[in-house]
């Protein structure tokens, strides 16, 4: 979904005004781990406890927690770097460490326990991106053969993996859960852009109504959030159920904004990137009085 590694080297021009979509008004927070070249939020829960990781100029990713205003690594085993991607309400956090391995891990911010886990086949990336508050885990395994590589989603609850794969599409990424089971992601019929959208509903796949770049979270009011790519650049979009998308841009000298996921009171989380040495940025987003009432 989201490498601290690559995100500067897919910036490109500035986001052209005139986008044929209603934007989204609402309160923009920026969040930057303390002293950080690049910081990437990519979860909140209702209690407003942030997950999400940063880096230092040139060196390795760590993953942290931010509740009350205080700031705490999430430390993995060995050496291995951790991306966080997702909290739920109990302060169970998703996330995936890259280094010798690169697989799935959960952590508890309360009892501060660090578990690993991958899909039990050799020849694959797990990459959990988000948990629900029944602890059902949805994520991405991208699969990588000597004849190809392509990506299949999963479900894991109860120590027990689903396979989520739509058969018209080339390659399958899921990313998001919510309390009610639903699930979104995106994917290819050539396995390679354009992406299709789509929503997993009672075992029913439905197309979304925008052709993203990502699609990356859901709330149980049906909210789904993600990015797609404007004439120039890429920006971040809201998907209100049954109403039409609207962009998410984060205010100034701004050329990359990208909405990660969005929890139930409706607040998004997620990066921008500034044309000042091209550094990340997290954010949420806030939406109106009247739309969180929706």
């Amino acid at each position: 979904m989201i490498n601290p590694r690559k995100a500067g080297c897919r910036l490109a021009a500035f986001l052209i005004a005139c986008v044929p979509l209603a934007l989204a008004q609402g309160t923009y927070t920026q969040i930057d781990y303390p002293g950080a070249f690049s910081t990437f939020v990519t979860g909140t829960n209702t209690a407003g406890d942030v997950v999400g990781f940063f880096a230092w100029f040139g060196g390795p990713v760590y993953g942290f927690v931010l509740s009350q205003g205080v700031y705490t690594p999430i430390v993995g085993n060995g050496n291995d770097e951790v991306w966080p991607y997702s909290i739920n309400d109990f302060g169970q956090v998703v996330g995936m460490t890259v280094g010798s391995t690169r697989g799935g891990f959960l952590y508890d911010i309360n009892t501060k326990v660090f578990t690993t886990f991958k899909y039990p086949t050799e020849h694959n990336f797990t990459e959990p991106f988000s948990i629900n508050n029944a602890g059902t885990i949805a994520g991405t395994i991208r699969v990588e053969l000597p004849q190809r590589n392509f990506n299949v989603g999963f479900v894991l609850s109860g120590g027990v993996y689903e396979v989520i794969q739509q058969k018209s599409l080339v390659t399958t990424s899921v990313t998001g859960i919510n309390n009610l089971g639903q699930i979104v992601g995106y994917g290819s019929t050539t396995g390679d852009y354009p992406n299709i959208g789509f929503i997993l509903d009672e075992g029913k796949f439905q197309r979304l109504r925008i052709q993203p770049d990502q699609v990356n979270g859901i709330n149980d009011a049906g909210v789904i959030v993600g990015s797609y790519r404007a004439p120039s650049a890429t920006s971040g979009f809201v998907l209100p159920k049954g109403g039409a998308p609207q962009p998410l841009n984060f205010p100034g000298n701004i050329v990359e904004t990208v909405a990660v996921s969005v929890n139930n009171l409706g607040v998004v989380s997620g990066w921008f990137s500034d044309n000042v040495g091209f550094a990340s940025h997290g954010f949420l987003w806030t939406p109106p009085p009247d739309a969180a009432k929706k």
